[in-house]
């Protein structure tokens, strides 16, 4: 036990507050702010490397394409370039910054940047583009921040690339941009600088994937296609695959390709791997200007199956969720061991925009050399009234369907090609992967044993969902307090950063008390966020089955600046996304107070007062996990608030909530309702969690005169939406 004097601090205006609306997003959009100004006459630091030696490469390549190896198309120019040594720096003069760096490499067909730290401070945003600013990519922006250090952007095209840093006046974080890597990229990339039209470089009898008719039945599971562009060891490669569907139906961003497509890659790769949706000819017609698509970064492996001796499988969890206007599909799936009669293939042969290779003859098992036997299907590509598509290399990894559109395999290699029409592909059966790869813990989470499942568009549903913001123990009916430690034990908090070292503190959920499986998002309420360096603090959801924090579930990171943000103009309310992660148990959610933090740092959360209900206040201290009441004999409970929901589609996307307005806001009497023009219900809630309104029929006006002056909460149920608010009286 932890023996000490404890202080308690007050908290007077502690207002429970839950609103259900998040919003992330890969980029922003917009335009450097150097294209907006004149400082594009200013002349910024230029730096130049040394192009690798391309004839060596060709050597190398050859060898070892020759041996089996992927079709490298760049490699890795080591740099250690920082806004500290390198750039420069623009003082506008409304006091903004402006921060730029150009990059070039002789010959480079494209360049691409790789950093080992990357935070954007709140406010600022970067932008990358090429020399002739014919392509831009950005806003990167804090919500870009990974949970990792470990960054990429998509290649930027031709041999010249510039980074531009854009900060607002009296921005107090510190922004972490370091690059460890520029990949220069020699081959497998049209010629942006020196041809006037855009060319694709994969073979000329490949087909696209909206030729007619041999695209016509295949529009949704094209969706789910990708290309991959990775990287290894400090080469690049071009590969392809799928999103892919699990009986869970959350639409769990799992995506599939194959083992040898860099399955040696380390974990810091895999973060920097570029994945590339909705990169595709918008008619049969190969286009003469590269065609657009949507981008994301990073990845975890959650299973594999070697190549060597194995099915060739690799699954992949992506570190973002593609945004749902981006209209991708989870491919479905069959691990029956039926051979299909017919399908096609859809992937990205040599890194070019999508392709589809068709069948009419059922698949045919096979062995791929060196891999497990009778683990894969044989396919003999057929021609079609479009042509007679094939694979090539930066095809692998990419599905094969059958004609129910799921997928039955991944494609591991072969020696079909525009000049070898006839010769046959292999790829990695499903089945096998299941087994061999352990496919059903993530695919069938939930033990169905489904042998097959459809695709899933997204949003994931249109169906209605309940979700339910738990206050299961009661907090809000507590006075809210925090308790503090003695100066001469360390100081700091029991319910966050302390002298004593603690690195989390969570609260435990009995799981019971709610009908839902799906945590879509929690508030949490804080009293405090201090720092000199902006690091992220980590909220974790742990299955709470035996008692006590067990296996991770979901990780979710947020800078401190943003805590602070909320400590100082939210009441300290912070709502944290956690991706409707699927929850069938009991359950504990936590944040870190002593993690990656500066000396000095400081964080700690809103509790109740002891005694006044359940104490299921938990922390970890020196690796372990304990309640709170143990350590400190103190019985409380963390102000954080989980929201459940019925299925993984949370009841309405953020785009698709209305905005409510109820006004004004404090009011004396009459409050207005503005956003909507119906509701199936109105309820409104003292702080003691008592319903003191209930109105069925709708209204634009609500009078509350009867009630007494003081803090409310208005619950608005919608037909696909529950919406709360808080509602001031003072009369």
């Amino acid at each position: 036990m932890k023996k000490q004097q404890l202080f308690s601090t007050l908290i007077l205006a502690f207002l429970l507050i839950i609103n259900s609306k998040t919003y992330s997003q890969i980029s922003e959009g917009g335009i450097p702010k150097s294209f907006e100004t004149n400082t594009e006459k200013f002349e910024i630091d230029k730096l130049e490397l040394e192009a690798p030696n391309l004839s060596e490469l060709e050597k190398y390549d050859n060898f070892a394409e020759k041996n089996g190896e992927n079709q490298r198309i760049g490699i890795s120019l080591p740099v250690g370039i920082s806004t500290e040594n390198s750039g420069t720096w623009t003082v506008l003069t409304d006091g903004s910054k402006i921060w730029q760096l150009e990059i070039t490499s002789k010959g480079a067909k494209a360049l691409g940047l790789y950093y080992d730290r990357f935070s954007i401070p709140e406010g600022a945003k970067l932008f990358v583009y090429s020399g002739n600013k014919k392509q831009i990519i950005g806003a990167f922006t804090s919500k870009n921040n990974p949970l990792r250090q470990e960054f990429s952007n998509e290649l930027i095209l031709g041999e010249t690339t510039i980074i531009e840093y854009n900060e607002p006046k009296n921005t107090s974080e510190k922004l972490e941009l370091y690059i460890n890597n520029v990949a220069y990229f020699y081959r497998g990339i049209s010629n942006f600088d020196k041809n006037t039209n855009w060319t694709e470089p994969s073979e000329s009898c490949e087909v696209n994937v909206n030729c007619s008719p041999a695209g016509d039945n295949w529009q949704d599971e094209k969706r789910g296609i990708a290309r991959i562009l990775l990287t290894e060891n400090g080469s690049q490669y071009w590969c392809s695959g799928s999103l892919i569907n699990n009986t869970s139906q959350d639409c769990k961003p799992y995506f599939l390709t194959a083992y040898h497509c860099s399955g040696g890659a380390s974990a810091s790769d895999h973060n920097q791997w570029v994945f590339y949706f909705n990169y595709e000819s918008s008619s049969c017609t190969s286009p003469t200007s590269e065609p657009t698509y949507n981008s994301l970064v990073g990845c975890s492996v959650k299973s594999t199956s070697d190549i060597n001796g194995g099915t060739d499988l690799q699954l992949l969890e992506l570190n973002s969720t593609p945004p749902d206007n981006w209209n991708t599909y989870y491919n479905g799936w069959d691990r029956s061991t039926t051979a299909a009669t017919s399908g096609v293939g859809i992937h990205h042969p040599a890194g070019s925009i999508k392709k589809i290779s068709t069948y009419t003859n059922s698949l045919q098992t096979g062995t791929y050399t060196g891999a497990l036997s009778n683990a894969h299907w044989k396919v003999y590509w057929t021609s079609n009234s479009n042509g007679w598509g094939v694979t090539e290399g930066g095809s692998s990894g990419s599905p094969i369907f059958n004609s129910n559109g799921l997928i039955v395999g991944t494609l591991t290699g072969g020696l079909s090609s525009c000049s070898e029409q006839s010769s046959p592909d292999y790829y990695g059966k499903m089945d096998k992967h299941w087994t061999y790869g352990n496919l059903s813990q993530y695919l069938d989470a939930t033990n169905t044993q489904a042998t097959s499942i459809q695709g899933k568009n997204t949003p994931c549903s249109t169906l209605p969902t309940t979700c339910t913001d738990l206050d299961v123990f009661g907090i809000s009916t507590s006075t809210p307090i925090v308790y503090t430690v003695n100066a001469a034990n360390g100081g700091g908090y029991v319910s966050g950063t302390n002298g004593y070292g603690d690195t989390k503190k969570a609260n435990y959920f009995d799981h019971s008390l709610t009908p839902n499986n799906y945590l879509n998002s929690a508030l949490f309420y804080f009293y405090t966020a201090n720092y000199s360096v902006n690091s992220n603090i980590i909220f974790d959801v742990y299955d709470g089955s035996t008692g006590t924090p067990g296996t991770v579930l979901k990780t979710v990171s947020v800078p401190m600046s943003t805590i602070k943000n909320a400590v100082v103009n939210n009441d300290g309310e912070l709502s944290v996304n956690f991706d409707n992660v699927y929850v069938p148990n009991d359950f504990f959610i936590s944040f870190s107070c002593g993690l990656n933090m500066a000396n000095g740092d400081t964080i700690a959360i809103i509790s109740t007062t002891s005694g006044d209900v359940a104490p299921v206040a938990w922390e970890e201290y020196s690796g372990n996990w304990s309640s709170i009441s143990s350590g400190w004999s103190l019985d409380i409970a963390l102000a954080i608030f989980p929201k459940m929901c019925s299925n993984a589609d949370e009841i309405a996307k953020t785009d698709d909530l209305p905005e409510i307005i109820l006004f004004p806001n404090p009011t004396t009497g009459i409050v207005n309702i503005r956003g909507i023009d119906n509701f199936n219900n109105l309820q409104i809630f003292d702080m003691q969690g008592k319903q003191v309104v209930n109105i069925d029929n709708f209204t634009n006006s609500v009078n509350v005169n009867d009630l007494i002056n003081g803090n409310y909460i208005v619950k608005i149920i919608l037909p696909n939406a529950v919406i709360t608010k808080k509602l001031v009286l003072i009369k």
